[in-house]
């Protein structure tokens, strides 16, 4: 059994088709799937396709690429706070994706500030509304340099005791230590197979066996063999395959080790 913790069917092409893709993730073990939120829309979606399947579970999120405006952030975060509250079924098991990117930012160097401070902003209102929820916090973070892991760390440490998952994880290794010593869950996807991805297996071989998730973060990120290629979360074999190469155990192993991870980090019953 196999649980994809970040998988996006509700983006396209997946939302297309969505229950083919589950039902092809099925087929190769997969048993249970996190659907994450990246806007107000795409969270109620999340939500949606959650309660109609068993086990299909939400996460509802403002991705930091949608923080940019202040204007609407107000909107995002009471339509989380809605669908939150009317978890009713308790389908919505995180709150995510969200976080600090600072991959591509304009020139401008006042225009780069506004956009860092709303990002923040959000990032700590997610974290705020996880944890009256109690639910985990699922955290992008993505920098050509250190600054948007820095900062992701010194957040969280205002926030003791919360409950999160690096998804994707990339970064140091100074990051992962810090990030593990905070309590932290580490997930791999589907770059961890990519052939110039050292750095990133040697992250996941430092990483405390009882931390480790998997995830496919379809559509995106295909695994070695299917680059260039929609990323399917029935991929998720390849990744799971490599993982547990990395930590020395067998694929079958790698995902009883990972699946029990999920259960306890997302209280999936």
């Amino acid at each position: 059994m196999i649980i994809d913790t970040h998988v996006h069917y509700n983006l396209e092409p997946l939302s297309l088709d969505w229950k083919t893709y589950w039902k092809h993730a099925q087929e190769v073990g997969i048993e249970k799937s996190i659907v994450v939120g990246t806007d107000s829309q795409t969270s109620k979606v999340a939500v949606e396709i959650s309660q109609q399947e068993k086990n299909l579970y939400a996460a509802v999120g403002i991705h930091p690429d949608e923080c940019a405006d202040s204007s609407t952030n107000d909107l995002h975060i009471t339509t989380l706070k809605n669908l939150l509250n009317q978890n009713t079924h308790k389908k919505i098991v995180a709150v995510g994706e969200c976080g600090l990117d600072y991959y591509r930012l304009p020139a401008d160097q006042q225009e780069q500030k506004v956009i860092k401070q709303n990002q923040k902003i959000m990032f700590k209102h997610q974290i705020e509304l996880a944890r009256q929820y109690d639910v985990p916090v699922i955290i992008h973070c993505r920098d050509i340099h250190e600054h948007a892991y820095n900062d992701v760390l010194s957040i969280v440490k205002v926030y003791p005791g919360t409950r999160f998952i690096l998804h994707c994880m990339s970064g140091s290794q100074e990051y992962l230590k810090e990030a593990v010593a905070l309590g932290g869950n580490i997930s791999f996807a589907g770059n961890l197979t990519y052939k110039n991805a050292e750095a990133l297996r040697d992250l996941a071989k430092n990483t405390p066996k009882n931390r480790i998730l998997l995830e496919t973060d379809a559509p995106f990120l295909s695994p070695q063999s299917k680059r260039g290629k929609t990323n399917e979360p029935a991929f998720i074999i390849e990744t799971a395959r490599e993982l547990g190469k990395v930590l020395g155990i067998s694929q079958q192993q790698c995902e009883k080790l990972t699946t029990a991870n999920a259960e306890r980090v997302f209280h999936l019953n």
